[in-house]
């Protein structure tokens, strides 16, 4: 069997590579958001132990962030998680009538 090569064009070879470069972005941003699990108002209260009004609250006064589709809000772990991040208070000890943090 002989070796057969075909020749293409440089411009067609970018082109076939920017169109592979484009597919592969967007396989990787449909994983993601396949990835992404929203939270309804009773679940992610439920998540950070609070009422599901607190959470109202904290969502009506830009505490917490969420998604909105329509009028359905839904909230990622993430959202949680930052959430959690932004009200964490680091401990203090108390050395020598002195508070210091751990």
């Amino acid at each position: 069997m002989e070796n057969q090569f075909v020749l293409i064009e440089k411009e067609k070879i970018e082109k076939i590579l920017d169109l592979v470069k484009k597919i592969s972005s967007d396989i990787s941003l449909k994983r993601e958001i396949t990835d992404l699990k929203l939270l309804d108002s009773e679940q992610a209260a439920d998540t950070l132990g609070v009422s599901e009004s607190t959470l109202k609250n904290l969502r009506r006064d830009g505490r917490i962030d969420y998604v909105q589709q329509g009028t359905i809000i839904r909230f990622t772990l993430d959202h949680i998680k930052d959430y959690i991040e932004a009200n964490t208070k680091k401990a203090f000890s108390k050395k020598g009538g002195m508070y210091d943090r751990i």
